[in-house]
């Protein structure tokens, strides 16, 4: 092989893995990774059904029909509800699979993914069940609840509002074991868990005196209240879904006055109110921060390929082709 093509290789490679490199650690601290999927009623905005956003609020894409999306913890799959039934399509609105249907007079809503992506969770009417992200048997794990919340970090446990004390349960993944009055908070319009473990934040219904936004300590400590149903001389009468970003610093959650809605994200410390850009009116919203180290290392292992086959004693390897299978080989 010429010298100078060996050359080129070998340069091309270094360049390659390390751009790699460069690319992989720029990565872990930008922004714009982290999306949001959200659900729009026709009646709050100009546009129904099914979107994704970078953080922003730009680069909307239609998703399709569909409520209550939630996303796998790597970003690939988006579970939501359908016409009553859970299914589940991709990053691109691809590959839709139904993975539970609706049963009669009973309709299937506000799925949560697992954070270690082994299961979704949902509910009906009054009952929580569980099932695989790849579908199969539906299991049911407790009766009478009013709400799904939110699940732990290390994916044991699933928190919900009991129908009964209306207060926050949770209920081990395998249904073995259910606990009441974790938390005794009126946590009935969502509430969500901080990346971290520390917080949960939470929405309570407005009323004449409360209502809006909280966020209390893991713990059940520190309960604070960061937004106020009585907004700027205006009184919000839905204040729900509260949502943690990625990067636990804000918490995005819906706000309406009757038929007009908006997302907004605010501090978890109560500052810097801001509406969430965009021309959408949500009704639910979740988060994740995508990483593809996979498109990386690809780059990386192109770039070692080129170095070696600059580097690589080509004559020796051909006279060994040739003596072994016996082919000719030119160079």
């Amino acid at each position: 092989m010429p010298l100078l093509l060996r050359t080129l290789l070998v340069v091309f490679g270094l360049w390659t893995a390390l751009l790699a490199g460069t690319v992989t650690a720029a990565r872990h601290d930008q922004p714009g990774l982290s999306w949001i999927a959200l659900s729009a009623d026709p009646f709050v905005g100009s546009r129904s059904g099914m979107f994704r956003a970078y953080a922003d609020g730009s680069h909307i894409q239609a998703l399709g029909e569909g409520r209550f999306p939630t996303w796998s913890p790597d970003g690939h799959w988006i579970a939501y509800e359908r016409a009553g039934s859970i299914y589940r399509v991709n990053f691109w609105g691809r590959h839709r699979m139904r993975l539970a249907a609706r049963m009669q007079g009973n309709n299937f809503r506000n799925p949560k993914w697992s954070p270690d992506g082994q299961w979704i969770v949902f509910r009906d009417n009054t009952d929580l069940y569980i099932i695989r992200p790849r579908g199969g048997h539906v299991t049911r794990l407790v009766t009478d609840i009013r709400e799904v919340l939110f699940w732990s970090l290390d994916s044991q446990w699933i928190y919900f509002i009991d129908r009964g004390d209306r207060f926050v349960a949770r209920v081990r993944v395998d249904g073995s074991q259910v606990e009441y009055s974790v938390y005794q908070i009126p946590a009935w319009e969502g509430a969500d868990l901080s990346p971290d473990g520390q917080w949960i934040a939470y929405a309570e219904f407005p009323s004449a005196t409360s209502g809006g936004i909280f966020v209390i300590r893991a713990d059940g400590s520190d309960r604070r209240q960061i937004v106020s149903a009585r907004h700027r001389e205006a009184f919000w009468n839905v204040v729900c879904c509260p949502a943690w970003t990625p990067q636990g610093d804000r918490i995005t959650f819906l706000a309406s006055v009757y038929h007009g809605g908006q997302t907004f994200t605010i501090r978890s410390d109560g500052s810097d109110l801001r509406r969430f850009p965009g021309s959408l009116g949500p009704r639910s919203g979740d988060w994740v921060e995508i990483r593809r180290p996979l498109h990386s290392a690809m780059v990386l292992a192109s770039g070692f390929l080129l170095i070696v086959m600059g580097i690589a004693p080509w004559p020796q390897a051909i006279r060994w082709l040739r003596q072994k299978y016996r082919i000719s080989i030119g160079m």
